[in-house]
C-alpha cells in the first residue's frame, strides 16, 4: 500500500501537485496523469484494488491471505512502481530537455541584443558565440564565466539535438 501510495505522491509532487490525501490520490493520479496520457490506467486500477484490499484487511473483513495471494500482491505492486519509475525517469528527460531549450534561447536572445547594442551582431548565427567571446569577453565587457556558460548551453543544446541528454550532466 505505501510503496504505491507513495510512488503515487512523489510522481505528482514532481509534476508540482501538492501530495494528495490517501483519500483522493486516486482521483488526483487519473485526473493528472492518466487524462494526460502520461500513465495507463491499468496502474490506478491496481491502486485502487489495493486501496481497498488495505481497508478490508484494516476493517476484518480479509483475515487470511494464501502466500500466492501475497505473491501477486507483491508481483502487482513491484509493477506499478516499476511504471513509476519509468515514469519519473522520462519527466525528468522531459525536463530536462526544456530547460535545456529555455537555456539555450535565453542566452542566444540575451546575446544578441548585447552585440546588437555594440553593433557587432554578426549576419551569419553560428558566428554568434564566437561574437560574444570576441566582443564581450575579451573586450572585457562580461566576466569570462559567461564565455563559459555560452559554451556550455550550445553544447548542451546540440546533446539534445543528437538524442545524448544522457551525457548532460549539468
Amino acid at each position: 500500500y505505501y510503496s504505491l501510495l507513495d510512488a503515487a505522491q512523489a510522481i505528482l509532487m514532481y509534476i508540482g501537485i501538492g501530495p494528495p490525501a490517501p483519500k483522493v490520490v486516486v482521483s488526483e493520479i487519473r485526473k493528472h496523469l492518466v487524462e494526460s496520457g502520461l500513465l495507463e490506467e491499468e496502474y490506478v486500477k491496481t491502486l485502487e484494488d489495493v486501496i481497498e484490499f488495505r481497508k478490508k484487511v484494516e476493517y476484518k473483513e480479509i483475515k487470511d491471505i494464501s502466500g500466492s495471494e501475497v505473491d501477486a500482491w507483491i508481483e502487482r505492486a513491484e509493477k506499478y512502481v516499476e511504471r513509476f519509475e519509468k515514469l519519473l525517469k522520462d519527466l525528468e528527460i522531459e525536463r530536462k530537455a526544456y530547460d535545456i531549450k529555455r537555456n539555450y534561447e535565453v542566452m542566444v536572445k540575451a546575446s544578441v541584443a548585447a552585440l546588437k547594442s555594440f553593433n557587432k551582431l554578426p549576419p551569419e548565427p553560428e558566428k554568434l558565440p564566437e561574437a560574444f567571446k570576441k566582443y564581450l569577453v575579451e573586450a572585457g565587457l562580461i566576466s569570462p564565466i559567461y564565455g563559459d556558460v555560452f559554451g556550455k548551453v550550445v553544447e548542451m543544446r546540440k546533446m539534445l539535438e543528437d538524442k545524448k541528454l544522457d551525457k548532460v550532466t549539468d
